[in-house]
């Protein structure tokens, strides 16, 4: 055989073999193609966290095709076709019936928190050599000015407002960017199924479970004084990886942001239903991310691994004898007393992430994490008393803002 043509045969082989086959939504009498319905289960149920919808990517390994489905969360057979073009909003995407080849197919679904995440599954889609497990997450990030702009413009988000919450932040620990308050958690599901080649619909059910971290922060509040009423406590989380690997469990740490939150509901109502003053106040925060890098040193106070806490109270001044008898009223302030801890010790006893020296990859420790801090927050009517016990975590006075009623 001539050696130009064996070339040019070998070269259209290979040729063959690294092409995509995709058809979006052909005819009804295309043979081979199955209506594929999938309903997911293990979801969360409360409405903030239960996603509207879930981006389901099909790969068939033999004679390789790749579907891309955006699919209601309550499931069904019609969703979006959504691959090649995922720049597309959803109100300019049609309503399809999903079909599909015959073939045993791998499948990845995730949340699809279009608003907070973005992907890269089209680099999945579009390259035939490119695995499931190059899915990649990430969460939007913002400055605190477009944070603040942002929460304006979406309104009320649990207690109180989100813009409330950036409003009354100061910036201090300004290594990184925000991620938006609060992080709807993600979820994800791996399956395998078989389409027969009758073109018989197929229903299939993919599992779930969370992919993102559910953490719980958790310290102690003591007033070593009478006269202090707190009223709203906010705070700030450094070292956040925003970007995951769902798949693997790999977080991307190459840079951490920072997040905003505030305590439970139940927290306040116990801060509010607390009658004798002196007894300490266990807060509590949850917050959904995909791994906290911890601080490089436990000397330090910026960058990742810090917590910042704001608590806003009310403070009243005790009389002097003089003071009752010349008939004055006791004297009230509002004031922020701020307090900031490096979670160094804390998190290397209780790790968000797992470090491979191998590989040099950050992998998530564990899917619930509770993080609490032994040294209590404990302040007076003028300030924050910072700790100094060894080989804990201890708090740091940095300002008191007063204003005067």
């Amino acid at each position: 055989m001539n050696a130009r043509l064996l070339l040019g045969l070998i070269a259209l082989a290979l040729a063959a073999c690294s092409t995509v086959d995709v058809e979006l939504c052909g005819a009804e009498n295309v043979p081979h193609r199955s209506n594929v319905g999938f309903t997911f289960t293990g979801l969360p149920t409360d409405t903030f966290h239960r996603p509207d919808t879930m981006c389901v990517l099909a790969l068939r390994p033999t004679d390789v095709i790749k579907y891309a489905f955006e699919v209601p969360a309550k499931g069904g057979n019609r969703g979006h076709v959504v691959a090649p073009d995922w720049a597309k909003a959803p109100d300019t995407l049609g309503v399809d019936t999903l079909r599909m080849r015959g073939g045993t197919y791998e499948t990845l679904a995730f949340s699809y928190h279009r608003d907070q995440i973005t992907h890269n599954a089209d680099t999945f889609y579009n390259n035939v050599s490119v695995p499931l497990d190059s899915l990649r997450i990430a969460y939007r990030t913002y400055s605190l000015a477009e944070l603040t702009a942002l929460y304006a413009a979406t309104g009320p988000t649990g207690e109180g407002t989100r813009h409330d919450l950036t409003s009354i932040w100061i910036e201090r620990n300004t290594y990184s960017s925000f991620v938006e308050s609060p992080l709807r958690a993600i979820h994800l599901g791996r399956s395998n199924f078989s389409i027969g080649y009758d073109n018989r619909a197929v229903q299939h059910t993919i599992a779930t479970t969370p992919a993102t971290q559910t953490i719980t922060i958790a310290y102690r509040i003591a007033r070593k004084v009478e006269g202090v009423a707190i009223t709203k406590i906010a705070s700030e989380i450094t070292g956040v990886g925003a970007a995951f690997y769902p798949a693997t469990g790999q977080v991307d740490v190459s840079s951490t942001y920072k997040m905003l939150f505030r305590p439970t509901e139940a927290t306040m109502q116990r801060i509010a239903n607390t009658e004798d003053p002196l007894v300490p106040i266990m807060v509590e925060s949850q917050i959904h991310v995909p791994g906290l890098l911890r601080s490089h040193s436990p000397a330090v106070l910026t960058g990742a691994g810090i917590l910042s806490v704001y608590i806003y109270a009310t403070t009243v001044e005790p009389l002097t004898p003089e003071m009752e008898a010349a008939g004055l009223q006791p004297q009230m302030r509002n004031r922020v007393f701020r307090a900031i801890i490096n979670l160094h010790n804390s998190l290397g006893q209780h790790p968000s992430l797992r470090f491979d020296p191998a590989t040099g990859i950050y992998s998530q420790a564990t899917r619930n994490l509770r993080i609490e801090i032994s040294s209590p927050l404990e302040i007076t009517r003028e300030r924050v008393l910072e700790s100094r016990e060894y080989g804990l975590d201890n708090w740091v006075d940095a300002t008191v803002i007063d204003t005067y009623i």
